[in-house]
């Protein structure tokens, strides 16, 4: 697939990141030969995330002191962003768990809200996580009624109509679900398009016990 690099103002990719010392300079530099503009949310990163954050050229940083959580770190990130006009926000992990050469796959659909449903790969994933995930989503879509692959996906892209919408309020792990269910409500289109995921099963996760009960409450 032929894909020329997205140089346009309008256009971000937002990445938030946590102790991501090992993977984000790989991230950023994959990212760049897509997208020209992106933002990365250093939350509180406590490793040499911030240093390395320091001598990569052309992004944009914004360091919160403590970590936050994902939840908070997106939301900053897109009020942000949408003060710079920006008109479509990608989403993307700083862990490498998503491709970002695939992130033409994304662009290619029209939508308001466009999730990358992950495909089953031989790559191992962590077994809690495994069980969580397929627990939370079938939930998810109880809940909503609607027929979504991969409801917690945070590989995701943003039009401006969902950017207007959405106000992004969410309780770390549920963000996805939390802009799902509004997304739902607000009556946007919604489509998936079908990515890899990689899993580090010696990186640690942060998926514990009492995240999977605020889940399910929220």
């Amino acid at each position: 697939m032929s894909f020329k690099k997205k140089i346009n103002k309008n256009l971000w990719v937002l990445i938030p990141a946590y102790n991501e010392e090992k993977s984000i300079k790989e991230v950023i530099n994959r990212t760049k030969k897509f997208v020209s503009n992106i933002l990365i949310i250093n939350d509180g990163s406590t490793d040499n995330t911030h240093l390395i954050l320091n001598k990569i050229k052309n992004i944009e940083v914004i360091n919160i002191l403590n970590n936050s959580g994902k939840a908070n770190a997106l939301k900053l990130g897109m009020e942000y962003l949408k003060k710079k006009d920006a008109k479509r926000i990608i989403t993307i992990d700083g862990d490498l768990q998503h491709l970002p050469e695939e992130i033409p796959f994304l662009l290619e659909i029209n939508a308001d809200l466009v999730i990358g449903a992950r495909k089953k790969l031989n790559t191992p994933m962590p077994i809690i996580r495994k069980i969580g995930n397929y627990l939370a989503s079938k939930i998810i879509l109880m809940q909503l009624g609607i027929k979504i692959k991969d409801p917690q996906s945070g590989f995701r892209i943003y039009n401006q109509n969902a950017l207007n919408e959405l106000n992004f309020e969410g309780n770390n792990f549920n963000i996805e679900k939390k802009t799902l269910e509004q997304a739902c409500k607000k009556k946007l289109s919604i489509k998936e398009v079908p990515i890899s995921c990689i899993y580090n099963i010696k990186r640690k996760s942060y998926f514990k016990l009492k995240d999977a009960i605020e889940f399910l409450k929220n």
